[in-house]
């Protein structure tokens, strides 16, 4: 996403953080980790082949404002209508006054 997307209106909800995982299901050690899966409360997991410093001084019960930024573009197989992957959100922790931000899933909108 760039330019226009950038100034539109974005959709957020208030959630709780639960935990993250690295993208196997083991314990995230430090930011060296295979990446990160974190989940809220109201379901959405967020994916990344890093971890962020923020995801790793979060605990169970953080009030977050997850908002959803949009879907990446520019891949010819992908239709947003049927394949949800690929959405970019933003989370700011609230307790830590820190943002950070991730797609839903490991692979985009028409990829593998």
């Amino acid at each position: 996403m760039q330019g226009p997307a950038f100034v539109l209106p974005v959709r957020c909800v208030d959630t709780t953080f639960v935990k993250a995982t690295d993208r196997f299901g083991s314990a995230v050690q430090g930011p060296d980790a295979n990446g990160m899966d974190v989940v809220f409360a109201n379901h959405v997991s967020l994916v990344a082949y890093t971890v962020s410093t923020v995801v790793l001084r979060e605990r169970a019960g953080d009030r977050v404002q997850l908002c959803f930024l949009g879907h990446i573009e520019g891949v010819h197989t992908c239709n947003p209508a049927t394949d949800d992957r690929g959405r970019l959100y933003r989370v700011y922790d609230y307790r830590l006054h820190a943002a950070w931000s991730a797609t839903n899933s490991q692979h985009m909108c028409g990829g593998a």
